[in-house]
């Protein structure tokens, strides 16, 4: 079941079962929130606001590993380059 204030548009999961092979690495939601080292909640959220797919399967909830891969290289940053300044 998701959480009070999950999308009210229906199931906020874009993927089915189906979609899916048997050699896919699903991870829980409680799962993804420890490899991503945050809350449930904002597994959810991050799900809620489209921003990290999911796939549901009979009544729960599991995120794909590669998205899980995806999502932190798009959400990396990297350092910016000091600039000397001319004196």
């Amino acid at each position: 079941m998701a959480p009070m204030g999950s999308r009210d548009r229906g199931d906020p999961c874009a993927m089915t079962a189906s979609s899916y092979s048997s050699d896919t690495p699903l991870r829980t939601i409680d799962e993804a929130a420890a490899y991503l080292r945050v809350g449930r909640r904002t597994v959810w959220r991050l799900i809620g606001q489209d921003l990290l797919p999911c796939v549901r399967i009979v009544a729960r909830t599991f995120v794909d590993q590669r998205d899980l891969d995806a999502f932190i290289a798009r959400s990396s940053t990297r350092p910016r380059a000091r600039v000397k300044r001319l004196a």
